[in-house]
C-alpha cells in the first residue's frame, strides 16, 4: 500500500476519532502505539532494510556481537567499563549511531554530546551500549559500558516465547476492531492479532531487561532516541515502573505530519504505558506539535532542550561557520534519504541541464553507503565533473553545509539544520511538502516538483531568512533543562 504520510495519519485520526483505541490492551496495557507505528510503518516504503539473513545466519550476527562486545570490553577496559553504577543520568546508545569521527575517535553525535553537558554541570551518567547488527565502534569517544549480553538472548527468548504464548494472548476489544476496521481504508494493513501479541511479548521481555538495569543505575532519567523499537517501548514502560522519566531525543526532523509524534486524537489521562514521559526537542514548532496533545495527559510533556550536537560543534569547538562569499549559487549539496527516491527524482536532470559550473556534492544517507558505488555510476551517466563524493561524504555535515549556498533534500532534517547555517534548501518530495509547509510557505524553503523548478530556483534564489529559529543552540539553554530533569519530581 503506497500512501503519503498525511493522508496515512488522518486515516489514523479517524480510527481515533471513531473507535475507543485506548481500550486495545493485553494484560492491561494499552497497546495502541504498537498498532500506529505498525499503520506508520505501511506509510514508508525503506529500502534501506537489509534483507533478513535467515533464522541461522540471525543467531550467528547475535553470537558475534555479543562476542565483539565481549572482547572489546577486554582490549578497550578503560572505556568500556563492566559494571552499571548508580548515575543521575542514564543514555541508552545503539552502536550503530556512532558515525562521526572527533578527535580521531568514533562518536555519537546526541549521545556524546548531550553527555559533554552532564558533565559540565557535574551530573553523574552513563552510557550504556549494545549493538543490533553492527560491531562495536573502536576507539569511542565516551566510555560506554556494553549490554548486548543482556540484549541479545532476549531475541532468542522472544522467538521461544512467542511460539509458546502468543497464541494464547487475548487483546481486549480486539474482535469488535477487527470488526470496525473490516470496513476501513487502512485494513489491508492492518495486522493480525498474533503479530501484535508477538510484539508485546518482545516489549515485555525488554522491560524485564531495563528493571533489572534500572535498579542497579537508579537514574533520575533515562535518555534514548526513537519510538519506533520494541526494545525503547519496553525501556519507556521500565521506567515508568521504577519512576523514573523517560526522555526521548529528537534527533531528526518531525514534521507536522510525522505519525509518531503528531496528532494524537485519544491520549488517556494517564497516558500511555509505551509512551515516554518527556520528549526532549529541539525548538519551539516541534515542542509545540508534541504539546498540542499531550497536554490531555498527566504523563507525556515536550521541553525545548535544543540541539546538543549542533551546539557542541558550534561552541565547544569553537567552529565558525561562514558561508564564503560568492555571487549566486554555485555548489549545491544533495542531502539524500531513500535510495527509490533519489533514482525516481529530478537530481538527475537537473544536473544533465543546468550550467556546467556548478558543483554537486551528492552525500548518502548513513543506511545506504554500503550502495555507494551503485549510486556514482547512476550519476556517472551525467558525464558532469562537478559532481562530488568523497569529500560530501566523508566531511562533517556542519563543516558541508559552511562549504555550500543550497541544500536539496526530500524531507530530511538537514534542511533545518541548513538553515540555523544561513543555507537556504529546495525541497523535493510530497512528504517534505507536506512536513515542511510552514517553512515553504514562509519561504523559507522552496518547493520544487521537477528538475525545470529545481532550476529556476538555482537561478533566482530569493529564499526568505529564518526569523524564529527552528533549532536551539544555546548551551546554557542545554544544562537548564538537564538540571530540570534531575531535580524536578
Amino acid at each position: 500500500m503506497k500512501i503519503n504520510l498525511k493522508d496515512n495519519l488522518e486515516l489514523i485520526n479517524q480510527i481515533e476519532d471513531e473507535f475507543p483505541v485506548d481500550k486495545l490492551k493485553i494484560e492491561g496495557v494499552k497497546i495502541w502505539p504498537l498498532i500506529r507505528l505498525s499503520f506508520t510503518q505501511q506509510a514508508k516504503r525503506n529500502s534501506n532494510i537489509q534483507k533478513e539473513k535467515g533464522k541461522l545466519g540471525d543467531l550467528v550476527l547475535k553470537l558475534k556481537i555479543v562476542l565483539a562486545e565481549f572482547w572489546q570490553s577486554i582490549v578497550d577496559r578503560k572505556n568500556s567499563p563492566r559494571g552499571l553504577v548508580k548515575s543521575d543520568v542514564v543514555y541508552l546508545l545503539a552502536t550503530d549511531k556512532r558515525i562521526e569521527k572527533v578527535e580521531d575517535a568514533y562518536f555519537a553525535k546526541f549521545a556524546d554530546s548531550f553527555i559533554n553537558y552532564v558533565d559540565e554541570i557535574g551530573a553523574s551518567r552513563q552510557i550504556i551500549e549494545y549493538s543490533y547488527d553492527r560491531k562495536p565502534k573502536h576507539p569511542k569517544y565516551s566510555k560506554s559500558t556494553y549490554i548486548s549480553h543482556k540484549i541479545q538472548p532476549v531475541y532468542i527468548w522472544i522467538k521461544i516465547r512467542s511460539k509458546l504464548k502468543a497464541h494464547k494472548l487475548q487483546i481486549e476489544n480486539w474482535d469488535h476492531f477487527e470488526s470496525y476496521m473490516s470496513t476501513h481504508e487502512l485494513k489491508d494493513v492492518l495486522k493480525s492479532r498474533s503479530y501484535y501479541a508477538n510484539r508485546f511479548i518482545a516489549v515485555q521481555a525488554f522491560r524485564k531487561v531495563f528493571n533489572k538495569i534500572l535498579s542497579k543505575n537508579q537514574p533520575k532519567f533515562m535518555v534514548f532516541m526513537g519510538l519506533h523499537s520494541m526494545i525503547n517501548f519496553g525501556l519507556v514502560q521500565a521506567c515508568r515502573d521504577k519512576g523514573v522519566k523517560s526522555v526521548e531525543m529528537q534527533h531528526g526532523q518531525q514534521g507536522s505530519y510525522h505519525n509518531m509524534y503528531t496528532h494524537w486524537h485519544k491520549i488517556p489521562e494517564e497516558g500511555y504505558e509505551m509512551m515516554p514521559s518527556h520528549f526532549w526537542m529541539w525548538g519551539t514548532p516541534n515542542a509545540n506539535n508534541i504539546n498540542s496533545w499531550a497536554q490531555h495527559s498527566k504523563n507525556h510533556q515536550a521541553l525545548i532542550g535544543g540541539n546538543t550536537w549542533m551546539s557542541f560543534v558550534k561552541n565547544v569547538k569553537q567552529r565558525q561557520f561562514k558561508k564564503n562569499e560568492r555571487d549566486g549559487i554555485k555548489t549545491i549539496l544533495i542531502s539524500c534519504q531513500l535510495l527509490d527516491d533519489l533514482y525516481e527524482s529530478p537530481i538527475k536532470e537537473a544536473i544533465l541541464n543546468g550550467p556546467d559550473d556548478l558543483r554537486w556534492f551528492i552525500r548518502l544517507h548513513p543506511s545506504t553507503l554500503r550502495k555507494r558505488q551503485e549510486v556514482e555510476e547512476y550519476f556517472s551517466e551525467c558525464g558532469h565533473k562537478g559532481i562530488e563524493f568523497d569529500h560530501a561524504n566523508s566531511a562533517y555535515i556542519y563543516d558541508l553545509l559552511s562549504e555550500v549556498d543550497l541544500n536539496i533534500t526530500f524531507w530530511s532534517t538537514v534542511a533545518y539544520e541548513a538553515s540555523a547555517m544561513g543555507i537556504p534548501s529546495i525541497i523535493i518530495h510530497p512528504n517534505g511538502k507536506e512536513g515542511m509547509s510552514k517553512y515553504i510557505e514562509q519561504g523559507i524553503f522552496q518547493y520544487a516538483a521537477n528538475a525545470e523548478e529545481i532550476l529556476q530556483i538555482i537561478d533566482k534564489g530569493n529564499f526568505a531568512p529564518e526569523v524564529e529559529p527552528f533549532i536551539e543552540t544555546d548551551s546554557e539553554i542545554i544544562k537548564t533543562k538537564i538540571n530540570y530533569l534531575i531535580e524536578s519530581d
